[in-house]
């Protein structure tokens, strides 16, 4: 990993100029020169911007049904708790007999000792969620091989497809930027204390129980490169043969009970996957193809290992990835798991590509990919939590595109 480039004190301030005029400009002007630390500084406070700028409803419906609507109602209802309640749910969280996590829980009751507004609380998310994001995303840019290609910004909007607005999920998707920022530090600085930060994961989200037993599984197999392709390319035919398995492993499992229970129930299962009406048939249809091509990009690796992969810092990514995607290909069917793990994935897959694969020969993947993340980006819905601009519409105001970040300071935390 390189050191941060040097830039003259011109193009810094012209950049914080960009910023005091407009959260967007500033994040613009950011993405030109990557390799700066002024432009993580940028990035940072643009992503805090849109933490306190996050307008949500107050009741969910069927038109509005984000998670965090449940995240504002379970705050303001913190509000009204004194000391003993929160010490009480600790006490049971410890126990196992309460969440499953309880980062949030613990959000909501320090921020709301000293202010019952959700935006501060969402700021604090947003703090969190992008210290990581921002650590992570230095393993990429400041890369050698990372330029101003357009392959290379294509890998960047992999690298991160777990972008800011998924604060509407936070416990989740913070979780799995710590969980990348800790294995990246692990694989390719080879500092493994950052396993002690993987532990933290599953206070932040309860299913990251699951990341201990496959990095275990990883550790365990690291030689099996030939085998874990084989269950790899397995894994792309029988993932519908994964559902009564779960079940039946609950049941010897107590965390998988705790956890997944209600994931796993039949009803739930048919209604998520073949419920609905309209479009749902369109969704589904893009899923497949989404998840067929982010296979296809695994099948493009391994059959370039030989050649690219073997005997560079990403074989043990390489491994690692064939790990994962044949867990996310085995529970694709399982609603909120292998759908969400499979974003995981992703800064692993940009990661090895920009390392190993970024050659003439292999751009038409990337080109591909391109499109396929446009067409997501016009979509009126979420294809597995790739972003969508609908999606930022609906929970930005119009004035966070145009107005100035002292603007919207006012406007979401004093004004109120």
């Amino acid at each position: 990993m390189e050191k941060w480039y040097k830039e003259n004190k011109n193009n810094t301030s012209v950049k914080f100029v960009l910023l005091g005029i407009n959260p967007l400009l500033g994040f613009l002007s950011a993405l030109v020169d990557l390799k700066t630390k002024s432009s993580f500084i940028i990035l940072f406070l643009f992503f805090i911007c849109i933490g306190f700028s996050l307008t949500i409803p107050e009741i969910r419906t069927d038109k509005c049904n984000y998670d965090a609507i449940t995240y504002r109602q379970n705050f303001e209802a913190y509000t009204k708790y004194d000391t003993n309640i929160f010490f009480s749910n600790l006490k049971d969280w410890v126990a196992l007999e309460g969440e499953s996590d309880f980062y949030a829980d613990t959000l909501y009751f320090l921020v709301s000792r000293f202010s019952g507004n959700y935006h501060i609380m969402f700021m604090v998310t947003a703090l969190v969620f992008s210290f990581f994001l921002l650590k992570s995303l230095r393993f990429f840019v400041l890369d050698e091989h990372f330029d101003r290609s357009l392959c290379c910004y294509i890998l960047l909007y992999l690298f991160l497809s777990n972008q800011i607005l998924n604060l509407n999920m936070f416990r989740y998707y913070t979780a799995m930027w710590i969980t990348v920022y800790a294995l990246l530090n692990v694989f390719v600085l080879h500092k493994t204390k950052y396993l002690f930060l993987l532990l933290l994961t599953p206070f932040f989200h309860g299913s990251f129980w699951l990341i201990y037993a496959l990095f275990l599984l990883f550790y365990l197999t690291v030689k099996w490169k030939r085998i874990w392709e084989i269950c790899f390319i397995i894994s792309i035919f029988v993932g519908e043969l994964s559902l009564e398995l779960f079940r039946e492993s609950a049941e010897f499992i107590p965390l998988l009970t705790n956890h997944f229970e209600g994931y796993l129930d039949e009803n739930y299962v048919y209604r998520i996957n073949e419920g609905g009406s309209g479009h749902i048939w369109v969704v589904r249809f893009l899923e497949r193809c989404s998840i067929g091509y982010i296979n296809l990009l695994i099948l493009v690796l391994i059959i370039n290992y030989k050649k690219h992969i073997k005997g560079t810092d990403c074989t043990v990514i390489y491994i690692f990835l064939l790990v994962l995607m044949s867990f996310v290909n085995f529970t694709i069917v399982i609603p909120s798991l292998g759908s969400r793990f499979v974003m995981l994935a992703f800064p692993f897959i940009a990661y090895v590509w920009l390392r190993c694969l970024l050659i003439r020969k292999n751009n038409i993947y990337i080109y591909g990919l391109g499109c396929m993340f446009i067409v997501h980006a016009l979509l009126p819905f979420n294809i597995y939590q790739f972003p969508c601009i609908q999606h930022y519409l609906s929970l930005l105001e119009t004035c966070f595109f145009y107005a100035s970040p002292l603007y919207l300071v006012n406007k979401y935390i004093f004004w109120l």
